[in-house]
């Protein structure tokens, strides 16, 4: 090892400062790249984690028909405290028809999805379930094509039913 004066190594232990140079340039002018490609892919895969993870939790707003059935429905719930007013959780599901051994369903209207939910709880699964579905439009004040148009409702078996219907999501039977 050769030092020149003022104790620096001599130009020969650094065979190729020009090459350092080149590399140095290279990669001053492959970090934007590099950024850019790890930039867009961050933002694509953040995309594809906001779909997955709000999917089903976005709706359209609802129309106005939709909002004023939701209204008829809760205003004529046939389920009251006792001060008079609709049942309802923090949740905003509102309790509108109780399972009895008369109705033999029940019918919930979730205020967070927008969904009416009805759930029969016993056989026969058809007849029963077509006398929710009357005191559903009775309670929305709808015809059977509003409540396919604007209501979105899910018929399904209680997990108390013991049938093959569990575990099946329906649409108003008038909606096929």
């Amino acid at each position: 090892m050769t030092l020149r004066a003022g104790g620096a190594p001599g130009p020969h232990l650094f065979p190729s400062t020009a090459l350092f140079a080149h590399n140095n340039l290279f990669q001053s002018f492959m970090k934007p790249k590099i950024l850019y490609i790890f930039l867009i892919g961050f933002l694509c895969s953040f995309g594809i984690f906001l779909f997955f993870f709000l999917r089903g939790r976005l709706q359209p707003p609802p129309s106005i028909k939709t909002e004023q059935a939701i209204k008829n429905a809760i205003e004529n719930s046939e389920v009251r405290d006792e001060k008079g007013d609709p049942v309802h959780s923090a949740g905003g599901e509102y309790l509108l028809v109780e399972a009895t051994l008369e109705t033999r369903y029940q019918i919930i209207y979730q205020g967070n999805t927008g969904y009416f939910l009805i759930s029969i709880h016993s056989q026969p699964f058809e007849e029963v379930r077509r006398k929710a579905e009357e005191k559903l439009l009775q309670l929305t004040k709808t015809n059977q094509k509003g409540a396919c148009d604007t209501l979105r409702v899910k018929v399904f078996a209680a997990p108390s039913l013991d049938s093959g219907l569990r575990d099946k999501i329906f649409p108003l039977s008038f909606c096929q």
